[in-house]
This record gives structure tokens, sequence and C-alpha cells, in this order.
């Protein structure tokens, strides 16, 4: 080895050697870190994508492929129009990947076609691509998120928002149109109590009070859906509630489908009719839907069963015993096979977007499942879709037919004091408490009324007031005139009473909570039960000088 001493022809050597080694070096380096940002590309879920200026496909990354539902090889090499349709990217991508190539970052929310062409929301970042050690771009950098899910999740959020508000405006209105309702229910059963000798005209003042009865059923049914109140479940027979909800639907169905019922059960159930109303409602609409633009039947059937021990084991989900069990089925499209499992999830739906929610089946089965029921669904495509619900039946006695015409009880001349804000109401009130034979005082200001009462305590023998008045509630009325007399018999009637519960009614004294509108027959009943209870076993000492 001859060693070199000449130092500038070291430093050339040296020059010479160092610059492949270090250019090799930097290739090693640069591969070890693109091998690096492959595998986070790869693995990421996000959509990943380098396209050239010509909008040409460069890399992709794999959940990209799995979006477009093509292979990597079918999607590199190829403009972005090509993969993802000319028309939707000139209407949306197109404008802004050309602002990102003159070098600004942009982002895009846009409804995507995916591979199996079912449209989802995508949330698209472009970042210019620069060329290296140069200010040139060379094309741009594409991250897109799913972002349909949370979509999903804000649209319901804006529907539930929008259910609460009209539930709101739907309570206010019901409130007034309960009040005309109660005038109408009022005056009608006055009209009836002076006509016994007048057949045709009882005829037709019984049309009139069975549709104001009908009305107020509805009326109930609308509040309960407004307040989402706690339920209240009691002895009913499911065959008058589907009556009741199918005479309603008839009119939003169209002619040409056609409604088909055997009601045979005279069974009870112990429910909330709401909830039976909701069962309805949500399977004869999805039902209206399968015939929609071809006409066909809907048949509702409704039939007891006592299971016998074999068909007990069919029903093992079921406690044992009779049960109802109600059949809905229609004539439509019907449902392929691979669906139907998750025909009972929550939000998940075969109607075009905009047109359900997905959530009516999942009701359904929430409320049967509540009730310790079963649902079952079958159907085949082209020849339609059954559903069969069976719910536990229950002993309840039958409620006695009337045969003759009822007798009111008939007060002795006890003075009432009637208060409420509605002029009409108050009237109508007073004239059916004078009818039974009773002396009424009718106020429509609370604040008056209070006063009058404190003038003399003992002027009046009960109270009958509305709950929902201006200035001084019902309930604080109730308070100021048990505070001064405890012992005088207060009924509250009210057309929504979420809070008047009855644990509070008794804390407060209150004698009874009446819901309106008052038929004169409840009125009648009601005030003589509290008249009567009050004589039995006052809360505390009449004041001085007060008789019977």
């Amino acid at each position: 080895q001859k060693k070199i001493s000449d130092t500038p022809l070291v430093e050339a050597l040296l020059d010479l050697f160092a610059q492949p080694v270090a250019v090799s070096l930097e290739q090693v380096v640069n591969q070890q870190i693109l091998d690096e940002y492959r595998h986070i590309a790869a693995s990421s879920n996000d959509m990943l994508a380098l396209l050239d200026r010509s909008f040409v496909y460069q890399i992709v990354n794999r959940a990209y492929v799995v979006f477009h539902g093509l292979p990597a090889e079918r999607i590199v090499g190829r403009s972005m129009p090509d993969v993802v349709g000319t028309d939707f990217f000139a209407a949306t991508i197109g404008p802004v990947a050309e602002e990102c190539l003159r070098g600004t970052q942009k982002r895009l929310q846009v409804w995507h076609p995916a591979g199996d062409q079912t449209p989802r929301c995508l949330d698209m970042t472009f970042y210019p691509h620069y060329e290296k050690g140069a200010s040139r771009i060379n094309g741009f950098v594409l991250c897109a998120k799913d972002i349909t899910r949370n979509k999903k999740l804000e649209a319901d959020l804006r529907q539930a928002s929008k259910m609460e508000a009209i539930g709101r405006l739907a309570a206010g209105i019901v409130h007034d149109f309960n009040n005309i309702l109660g005038a109408v229910v009022g005056y009608t059963d006055l009209a009836l109590s002076i006509t016994h000798d007048q057949p045709e005209v009882t005829k037709y003042l019984k049309e009139i009070q069975q549709a104001g009865l009908r009305a107020t059923e509805l009326v109930k049914q609308i509040l309960a859906f407004s307040r989402q109140n706690n339920e209240t479940r009691k002895p009913i027979q499911p065959k008058i509630v589907l009556k009741e909800a199918l005479r309603l639907l008839r009119a939003t169905i169209p002619a040409d489908i056609n409604i088909r019922t055997v009601l045979e059960s005279e069974a009870y159930i112990l429910a909330d009719p709401i909830h039976l109303h909701q069962i309805v409602i949500n399977l004869c609409t999805n039902a209206q839907h399968a015939m929609r633009g071809h006409g066909g039947t809907l048949s509702v059937e409704l039939k007891d069963v006592l299971p016998t021990p074999s068909e007990n084991e069919k029903y093992t989900d079921m406690r044992p015993g009779a049960f109802v069990r109600m059949v809905f089925s229609d004539t439509g499209h019907g449902i392929p096979a691979d669906i139907q499992g998750r025909m009972f999830d929550p939000f998940f739906t075969t109607k075009k977007k905009g047109e359900g929610t997905g959530m009516g089946l999942a009701m359904v089965e929430s409320i049967v499942k509540s009730y310790h029921g079963r649902i079952d669904l079958t159907s085949e495509v082209g020849q339609g879709t059954t559903i069969e619900i069976c719910l536990p039946a229950i002993e309840a006695g039958r409620e006695p037919k009337s045969t003759g015409p009822v007798h009111l009880p008939q007060g002795e001349g006890q003075r009432i004091l009637v208060v409420d804000d509605e002029l009409k109401l108050a009237e109508v009130k007073g004239a059916m408490l004078k009818s039974l034979g009773y002396r009424v005082h009718t106020e429509t200001d609370s604040r008056r009324a209070l006063d009058l009462f404190k003038a003399d305590p003992g002027a009046f023998e009960l109270i009958l007031s509305d709950v929902a008045m201006p200035g001084l509630s019902g309930e604080a009325l109730a308070r100021e005139v048990l505070a001064l007399r405890p012992d005088i018999p207060v009924i509250l009637m009210t057309g929504h009473n979420e809070r008047l519960n009855p644990g509070l009614i008794r804390r407060l004294g209150i004698r009874k909570l009446l819901s309106k509108p008052l038929p004169l027959n409840v009125l009648a009943a009601s005030v003589q039960e509290v008249l009567e209870s009050s004589l039995v076993s006052p809360t505390s000492p009449r004041p001085e000088g007060q008789t019977d």
C-alpha cells in the first residue's frame, strides 16, 4: 500500500467516493421513510390517494380501494373522472381540485356513491403536492373520511328537535281544541237531559255526543304523544283500539288498497292504548308503502289464543297462558331473505332517503318486548309480508252495557264555586251543575275567585277549578283556599296533568283531579262522591258558623 501525501488529491478522492456513498445512503433512508409512510397509509381507515395534475391516480391506499369496490390496478393509472363518474366529478370534486392545484388547501363534504352505489357522505381534504425542492405543484393528495354515520346522527337529532317543537305546538293547539270540545260535550249533555220526549232530536244529539267523545279520546292520544309522558297501563280490549286506529288510518290509505279486518278477540290485555296505536300505525304505514302504486290488500286479524302444551314450546319467550294474536299482512313487494333479519334494527330501512327513519319496526319490537310478548316476521319477494304479534291476555270483567236511561246523581242545593278562565267552559259547567240541583257561582278570574272566598270562606261547599289559568293557577288557588279552610273539598280539572300526579294531589289535600272535557255523568258522579266523602270524614273541623 502506498501512502498518499498529496492533500489536495486526498480531498478530491474523498469527494469522488463520498458523493455516491451519500446518495446511496440517502436513497436507503428515503426508501425506509417511504416504506414507513406506505405502511401507515395502508393501515389507515381514511381514504388516501395521490393524483397528478391531470387527475390521474398515482397511489391509492387500501381504504380507498375498498370504498370504490375496485382493485388497485383498476384505479392507479386512470383519471379520477373515469373512476367516480364524469358528471359527478365535474359538478363536485373538479372545481375544488382545480383550486388545490393553484396552491390552496381545500375541503369538501359531499355525498359520494360507493362501490355498491350506496351514497356515503365523505369529508374530503385536498393538499397541494409540490415537487421536491421546488415550488412547482405536481398534483394533490386527497384524504377522505366517511362521516355518513355522523351525518345520520345529526339528521336524527334535527328530526328529534323538530318533533319536539311540533309536539309543543300540538299540545298548545290541542289544549285549545280540548276547551272547545268541553263546550260541545257539555251543552250536548244538557240538551240530552231535556229531550227525552223528542226521540228524533235525541238521536241526533247522541250522534254529536259520540263524535265528541271520539274526538276527546283522539285529543288524549295527541297530548300523550306530545308529552312523551310515562306510560299508563290499564286493562283494555285491543279490539276497540284497533277499530279506532284503523278508522283513523282509512282516510290516509289510498283507495286502491283494500282493508280486510277479522277482529274476533274479546280478551283484555294490560297495556297503554297509545302503544297499541303506535303498533297499528307503524305496521299499516309500512304495509301501505309496500303496496304503493300497485294497490293490494291489507289484512288485520285479531284472535284469542289458548296455546296447547306443544304450542307453548314454540312460544318459550312468553309466559304460559292465553294471549292475543294480532296479524298484519300485505300483498306488497315483500322483503328479500338476506335482509329480513335486519328489519327490526334501529335506523335500518328499505325505503328511499327521506321516506323513512328506520325506527318504526324497532319501536314496535321494543313495545312488544316490554309487554313480554313476541313478534315474528315472514315475507317472500313478490308475495307480501306478514307480521304476527302475540301479547299476554289478562282476566278482566266486562263492563255492563246500559239498558235504559242513566239516572244522574242530584244535588240538594249545595253552593259550588266554579273557576275557569274560558268563559264558555265556566258557563257550561255552571249550567250542568245547576241542572243537577246545585247553586253555582262562576268566575273566570282566579284571583277574583280567591278574594271572593277570603271574604266568606264558609259560603261554598265545594270548589271546582281549572288547573291552567293565567295569574293564579288552579293548584295555587287550591293551596290558598285550603290554607284558609282545610276541610273545603276541591276538585281540579285539566286537559294535561303530567305534573299533578296522584301523590301530589293527596299531599295538597285536593279531593279529585278530572280530565277535560267533562261529560255530565262524570261531573255528576264526581261532585256527589266528593261532597259525600267530605260529610263522612272531613279533614278538619269546619269554621265556626258554617253548616251543612
